[in-house]
């Protein structure tokens, strides 16, 4: 693996525990909401590192980055739902994005 893709895999497991931490109703709204935008900038990241690793034909990394694009989607679309939650907003809590 891509020695990027290996650093970018080891700043992933921190941000995760940074903010997988808001992925309750419990905790304050405007934490989940600056989780958001901190995951939102960290997938830009993602997806571009994954595009580097596309144009130098990188087959294994790009797909490693693919799977992280998609649990950064995962944790971004979890907060949402606990923050459309608590503006009582439950049918946008439930879309799919």
């Amino acid at each position: 693996m891509n020695k990027e893709v290996e650093s970018f895999l080891k700043e992933f497991i921190e941000v995760r525990k940074e903010c997988e931490k808001f992925c309750f109703i419990s905790r304050g709204k405007e934490f989940q909401q600056k989780a958001v935008k901190k995951l939102t900038a960290f997938m830009q990241k993602a997806t571009s590192l994954k595009e580097q690793m596309i144009k130098v034909k990188d087959e294994e990394s790009a797909n490693t980055m693919l799977s992280l694009e998609n649990l950064i989607d995962a944790i971004i679309n979890e907060l949402k739902m606990w923050i459309a939650l608590k503006e009582d907003n439950p049918n946008e809590a439930l879309e799919e994005n």
